[in-house]
């Protein structure tokens, strides 16, 4: 690089060259917001926060109390079916319609407690994290230095963007373009911004935020937008604890699932045999009845409430924790649920046959 620099070549495009060979984002950013301030350190340092800290503060304590939340709604939503099913067992083994009574109760339970213990979804600036909104943050980085250096919002929006070129697409370098030969003003520029870097509603509302800004007072802006970002920098570190909590309960939800699913697909071959004998303890007569309504078609509501109950209950939960393809996994749960009642049945059938 230095025989580079001594060849006449640009030292700050070398060294973006540089950090993007390095791939380490956090430096990236850091090293190109001190290159923009030309490294003055009257700019560098700040310590004034942008908004209000009082929703950072809900967000950091609901997160503290969020692994209880989820701990008590996977817990009783697990073990409530196995509960409910073994109580029903005793009761109506005559009757297996009545199970179907089981998928008011527990779709009621499942809502009653998402309600009641996640209904605060606290949504805080830099909450969803995408690739887009990364880029859009690195250069706001730039873009503030520029405007605080004096520059007037045009030069800045040149300088950031030739600055960070080399990570941005050939489309955000058109801007340029219009701004200089097609003769757009400043807010045509901001909205072709928006369309670039404006995704998710978050990009939107900052944008539009810095644009009233711009309006007011530039060299004011830059300090204010350093600021917010140092206020979103703040918020990812917070996100960023949210999401190991939640990725620490994603496998003890798996097997917590994994071994509900094969229960209750044992527990469903016995039904008959725990409903028969509690009659017989009730009623000595009912010793002549014994196994008479084990078939098939006694199965059939058992089955389907069970299934639906199982597939509810793992797709609540695997949201919750934010697991990718809930629907695919809940249906796989329910196939183990089946498997595993079949199987049992087998075996129990192989087993009277010897």
């Amino acid at each position: 690089m230095i025989e580079k620099i001594n060849c006449g070549l640009d030292p700050k495009k070398l060294f973006i060259e540089f950090m993007d060979a390095i791939g380490v984002e956090s430096f990236q950013e850091k090293v190109l917001s001190i290159l923009s301030l030309n490294f003055d350190r009257d700019f560098i340092s700040n310590n004034n926060p942008e908004f209000s800290m009082e929703l950072l503060s809900k967000y950091e304590n609901y997160t503290k109390q969020l692994e209880t939340r989820l701990t008590i709604i996977i817990t009783i939503n697990i073990f409530l079916p196995i509960i409910t099913i073994t109580l029903f067992s005793f009761y109506f083994s005559l009757n297996s319609l009545y199970f179907l009574l089981l998928l008011p109760f527990h779709l009621s339970i499942l809502y009653i407690l998402k309600k009641s213990l996640l209904k605060k979804q606290i949504e805080i600036l830099g909450a969803r994290q995408e690739e887009s909104f990364e880029d859009l943050i690195t250069f706001l980085t730039l873009l503030s230095n520029y405007l605080k250096l004096n520059n007037s919002p045009e030069i800045a929006l040149t300088k950031s963007i030739y600055m960070f070129d080399q990570k941005l697409t050939s489309n955000i370098s058109l801007i340029i373009g219009d701004l200089f030969y097609k003769g757009n003003d400043l807010e045509d520029i901001w909205r072709k911004l928006i369309l670039k870097f404006g995704r998710n509603n978050q990009s939107r509302v900052l944008l539009n935020l810095i644009f009233k800004m711009l309006r007011k007072n530039s060299i004011e802006t830059g300090f204010r937008l350093k600021n917010i970002i140092e206020n979103i920098n703040i918020n990812k570190k917070l996100i960023a604890k949210r999401k190991i909590l939640i990725k620490s309960m994603q496998f003890k939800v798996f097997l917590l699932l994994g071994t509900l699913t094969c229960l209750i697909g044992l527990i469903t071959n016995i039904i008959p045999l725990i409903g028969s004998f509690f009659q017989v303890f009730i009623n000595p007569n009912f010793l002549d009845h014994l196994y008479i309504n084990n078939t098939y078609l006694f199965f059939i509501p058992i089955l389907i409430s069970i299934s639906i109950i199982i597939f509810f209950v793992s797709y609540t939960i695997l949201n919750i924790v934010e697991i990718k393809k809930n629907r695919v996994y809940s249906v796989l749960f329910v196939i183990i649920y089946l498997l595993v009642y079949y199987g049992t049945e087998f075996i129990f059938n192989f087993g009277f046959i010897i």
